[in-house]
């Protein structure tokens, strides 16, 4: 009888997500999974120009960095 998989096994939000970064204008950079890039960037939107960025937008400017890059990082501006 095959062993049945348990459900974190087979749960999305556990695979690692890809590594991501986006630099805005400002000069400021985040780089990390996903949705710490995501969370990171709203922030700065928000708290430095003022501006509300959806999820889609924000993934839409950022860029895949190697899984080398491994480490988040923020920058601030």
């Amino acid at each position: 009888m095959p062993r049945r998989r348990a459900a974190r096994d087979i749960d999305p939000r556990n695979r690692r997500s890809p590594m991501k970064e986006v630099t805005c204008l400002c000069g400021w950079q985040c780089r990390g999974r996903e949705d710490e890039v995501v969370e990171q960037v709203i922030a700065h939107g928000r708290e430095v120009h003022g501006v509300e960025s959806s999820r889609e937008e924000i993934l839409t400017i950022a860029v895949d960095v190697a899984a080398s890059a491994a480490s988040a990082d923020v920058r601030p501006a």
